[in-house]
């Protein structure tokens, strides 16, 4: 996936109101991991039918969606100092620390 489809998939994915199987189907699609069923309705017929099995529920909890990020991965988030508010967030696969920083979200 390029960094723009992370990004809106990210998008996307924020903006859900719940879980959402159209967005489970398209991570799958997107990172391969769409699995399907073979079965054969006739035993006496050469045809198959090939299902679609029902997608992991990545956009479930964030833990579900943790299951994503490679076993090697590395993923830290602190807070920076309260004078300046926000918070550090790190993911690291392989390679230096990339620190990112975001806004405190406001308070509902």
């Amino acid at each position: 996936m390029t960094a723009q489809e992370l990004i809106a998939l990210a998008e996307r994915v924020e903006a859900l109101d719940g879980p959402d199987t159209s967005v489970d189907c398209w991570i799958e699609n997107h990172l391969g991991l769409a699995r399907f069923e073979h079965d054969r309705p006739d035993p006496y017929s050469d045809s198959w039918v090939e299902r679609r099995v029902t997608p992991k529920p990545y956009t479930a909890s964030l833990d579900a969606a943790m299951t994503l990020v490679p076993g090697e991965a590395f993923w830290s988030i602190t807070m920076r100092g309260e004078v300046r508010g926000g918070y550090h967030a790190c993911c690291q696969i392989k390679g230096p620390l990339d620190w990112r920083e975001a806004p405190t979200p406001p308070s509902p």
